[in-house]
């Protein structure tokens, strides 16, 4: 008995070793490969369906255009085509832009958004082939109103502190000074500016950059919500000049001599703008005495911006009215 099995057993393996031989499997090879081209025929000549997502741009719509509804971004389209189009179809990103600068004459109204106006622009990204057989939707209503507008400054509300020895280099820079707003006429005539939330740094030795949100009025609305607010900050060093001290709003025929005539003039000027940073920059000034006393205070005045923590010595000078 077990001789017989041993038998069988060697006749099982021979058969085996046969028909997994080099000329059977390269039949099954070719029959394989003769399978998967007929297939890829069969798929890429017949006509099938498939849906695809439509991004939609719209030009010619101003933003002081208000719509009920917001216009739809993205619509689903079924297109019919031969496969192999479909398949190059998946690999696009399909954007149609539409433009609806002619329907938005009236003050107020309605649009309509319907398959008439997506079809001729989508059936132009398409091959000549393909077909448009459905829209989803295939239709979309708003009501819209123009709105008034009006440009207003943004004002940034910032606390910045530097680590010692360094100091902002000028004022903070916005990615926008200012924004259009939009609504009623009495809600957009009531705004001259719009704030930032309020923007708090300690221990600044660089350049920051930070997004801060715009305070907008519920009452209004803005194509904004927030701006980039760049701080720039340095080492300061000190810059010492000595000035004339000049006498304003002196009546005519009247002179008045100051004891002394000149001061020490010291500024704090960022590294970067040291040079920049010349006498002629500041004004040091005494007003005209209205009453009696016996010393008049120094002032300065600058229009330069990189100059801060203006001092003086003296501060005070004697004098006397010759007439």
């Amino acid at each position: 008995m077990k001789a017989r099995f041993q038998s069988y057993k060697q006749q099982v393996i021979r058969l085996w070793r046969w028909l997994v031989g080099k000329d059977l499997l390269i039949f099954l090879m070719f029959v394989g490969l003769v399978t998967i081209i007929w297939w890829g025929r069969t798929m890429s000549s017949s006509l099938r369906d498939a849906k695809f997502p439509i991004d939609i741009i719209y030009s010619g719509v101003d933003d002081c255009i208000q719509f009920s509804t917001p216009l739809p971004t993205q619509i689903e389209a079924t297109i019919s085509d031969e496969g192999r189009n479909l398949r190059h179809l998946t690999k696009q990103n399909l954007t149609i832009t539409l433009d609806l600068s002619s329907y938005f004459t009236e003050k107020q109204g309605t649009f309509t958004l319907t398959s008439d106006i997506i079809r001729p622009r989508l059936q132009d990204i398409l091959p000549s082939t393909a077909m448009i057989e459905q829209l989803s939707p295939d239709k979309f209503e708003t009501s819209y109103q123009l709105q008034h507008s009006k440009r207003v400054p943004i004002l940034l509300k910032y606390n910045v502190q530097c680590i010692p020895q360094h100091q902002l280099k000028g004022r903070p820079i916005l990615s926008l000074d200012s924004i259009m707003v939009y609504g009623t006429e009495d809600m957009v005539n009531s705004i001259d500016s719009i704030c930032t939330q309020a923007v708090t740094l300690v221990d600044v030795s660089d350049t920051v950059r930070q997004t801060v949100a715009l305070q907008i009025p519920s009452t209004v609305r803005s194509k904004y919500t927030s701006v980039q607010a760049t701080f720039i900050a340095e080492q300061f060093t000190d810059k010492t000049f000595t000035l004339p001290i000049q006498v304003t709003d002196v009546p005519q025929g009247e002179y008045v001599r100051l004891f002394p005539k000149e001061t020490t003039v010291t500024v704090r000027v960022g590294v970067s703008s040291y040079a920049e940073v010349q006498a002629s920059d500041i004004m040091v000034y005494c007003t005209y005495p209205t009453q009696t006393r016996n010393t008049l205070s120094v002032e300065a005045q600058t229009d330069n911006p990189h100059i801060s923590n203006i001092r003086l010595y003296p501060s005070s000078v004697e004098y006397i009215i010759e007439r």
